[in-house]
């Protein structure tokens, strides 16, 4: 039993309009793709159809049905080459990547850098040992406090001074002048050791220690120890006193 003309295209048109409304409505790739299936598949029975009935070989139509199917399978197996875009989005989307290759665009290299130049080291101190806190009111630095600081002084700035606040005990109110009563030294300085006095308070100390010497040649900067003594005039009030303490280096 041939079936009519009619009936082929009344399919035809049906599936044309059901592709569509799919294509239209649809809002995931899967969906659309399968729309866009059904339009393609309606030519491809109006081909057939058509070739049947007019004076052309049947197999023209049945021909030009198979490029399409072709066409269409190869379109739907093709990536594309955009990057997609994720401004703007009002809904839902659905987006399907193919990484063509599996590489990657983008990662980490490392390396070792020998013969150039050592870091410069940050300004701090590391530490503060309190060597002796118990002293003797007899104004003499032997018989007073001492402390020793561990610092870090860049490689680019190795004139070290400190300065200091005056000594102040709250409960008896008093005070210890920094200045007459201070003094600090280093054995990495190139003075050889010789304490300079502070002699005011918050006053940075002068001259400078210069600093040559390293005690820890593998950290940056130059690692030195720094000693601070003070000593008691004969008229200090017993008690326990603090101090806030100041630090800076120069070139």
């Amino acid at each position: 039993m041939i079936i009519p003309l009619e009936h082929l295209l009344v399919f035809s048109t049906f599936l044309f309009v059901t592709g569509i409304y799919g294509a239209i409505v649809r809002r995931n790739i899967i969906g659309i793709l399968i729309s866009i299936e059904l339009i393609l598949n309606s030519v491809n029975i109006n081909l057939v159809a058509f070739s049947r009935t007019t004076s052309l070989s049947p197999e023209t139509g049945q021909v030009f049905a198979l490029f399409v199917i072709t066409i269409a399978a190869a379109a739907a197996a093709v990536p594309s080459m955009t990057a997609p875009s994720f401004t703007g989005l009002t809904e839902n989307k659905y987006v399907i990547v193919w990484n063509h290759d599996c590489s990657v665009s983008s990662g980490d290299m490392g390396g070792d850098v020998d013969g150039g130049v050592s870091p410069q080291g940050t300004l701090a101190v590391t530490s503060i040992e309190a060597t002796d806190t118990t002293a003797t009111a007899n104004d003499t630095y032997e018989s007073g406090w001492s402390y020793t600081f561990n610092i870090t002084v860049p490689d680019s700035e190795l004139n070290l001074s400190m300065k200091f606040a005056n000594w102040f005990n709250a409960s008896a109110s008093s005070t210890i002048a920094a200045g007459g009563n201070m003094q600090i030294s280093s054995a990495q300085a190139d003075n050889a050791g010789v304490p300079v006095p502070v002699t005011a308070a918050n006053t940075y100390t002068t001259p400078a220690l210069h600093m040559t010497g390293d005690l820890n040649p593998g950290m940056p900067g130059k690692q030195v120890k720094v000693v601070v003594q003070v000593k008691m005039p004969a008229s200090t009030v017993n008690g326990s006193y603090t101090t806030s303490y100041g630090l800076q280096t120069q070139p």
